[in-house]
């Protein structure tokens, strides 16, 4: 009988949307300017990942987001009147559970589950069971990051993905199958990192079974906040863009900015939520949102996080 390290592989990445979240300290003077264009005295790199993350543009054409966006839905539908699923959650939820203690014996933060982080596992899951390369990135060039950014409509932050795969699948062994997954991950120092990681705070954990074997996509997030309406996949370029999707029921935003994916975020791309509209330039954008932090009499600190991505018309 092979041992459970090795019946299965596994691969692990920490993402953001270009890998960590960003602090910009700036001066206390200008904390009140509405835009958010500021003086940047100096960013300072949290400590997520040093993997570059942005959506390959050339990879994955305009024309194609929307088309992306079709397939996860009619996968979404499909899949939930699958018998199968419901042989498949057993295994996503003993998986689960696994996590959970896992993580409560290294007093690491309860994990809360996230329906759509799960059905975008489900999804990259049922690509790879089907004959995908197993690889973080997948046939369109995107990174989890990515994926999150193009699906999940309301999610703001950065997150983790591990992948696990089994040749053998056993339907009538399908919770003994998530809760082997778990245990090969955990043998892995980069996969035990990613899911002891006391930052995340939710997660969404997809199986899929095919000519691969079973396959298990965990996603973690350290979900900043959550937008109150899903952001649009398009809007006209210097359109007003929706109120629910420029506040969160986690609190109130000091700045919002959409950032065309070929440059990373500035200071100066800010705008006041409730006030913000969609720049002139056309094409793929990445939103992201401002938090104020520590302020001192001179000094004020901005965590920016990121959200979902939209195309600008």
């Amino acid at each position: 009988m092979q041992s459970p390290s090795t019946i299965g592989k596994s691969s692990g990445s920490v993402t953001g949307a270009d890998g960590h979240n960003r602090t910009y300290r700036v001066g206390r003077r200008q904390v009140l300017v509405s835009t958010l264009a500021l003086l940047i005295i100096g960013p300072a790199r949290a400590a997520v990942s040093d993997v570059k993350t942005l959506l390959d543009i050339n990879a994955t054409p305009i024309d194609q987001i929307a088309a992306y966006g079709m397939a996860f839905a009619d996968f979404r539908q499909e899949s939930a009147k699958n018998p199968d699923r419901a042989v498949l959650s057993l295994a996503e939820t003993a998986a689960l559970t696994a996590t959970g203690e896992a993580r409560l014996a290294e007093g690491a933060s309860f994990l809360r589950e996230d329906t759509d982080l799960a059905w975008i596992a489900r999804h990259f899951a049922a690509q790879l069971a089907a004959g995908a390369p197993f690889d973080h990135r997948d046939a369109g060039g995107r990174h989890a990051a990515d994926r999150i950014a193009l699906l999940h409509r309301r999610m703001i932050g950065v997150n983790a993905e591990n992948l696990y795969v089994n040749s053998a699948f056993d339907p009538d062994r399908a919770a003994a199958a998530g809760r082997l997954g778990l245990d090969n991950l955990m043998q892995s120092p980069g996969h035990r990192t990613n899911i002891l990681d006391p930052r995340w705070t939710h997660a969404g954990f997809g199986g899929a079974a095919g000519r691969e074997g079973f396959v298990l996509v965990q996603l973690f997030a350290e979900r900043a906040a959550l937008l109150l309406a899903d952001m649009p996949v398009s809007i006209p370029g210097g359109a007003p863009l929706p109120p629910g999707c420029q506040h969160a029921a986690e609190g109130a935003f000091s700045g919002l900015a959409l950032v065309p994916m070929d440059r990373p975020v500035t200071a100066a791309d800010f705008q006041r939520p409730g006030a913000a509209r969609a720049p002139a330039s056309r094409g793929l954008h990445r939103s992201y949102f401002a938090r104020s932090g520590e302020r001192t009499e001179r000094t004020g600190m901005f965590t920016i996080h990121p959200g979902p991505m939209l195309l600008v018309t």
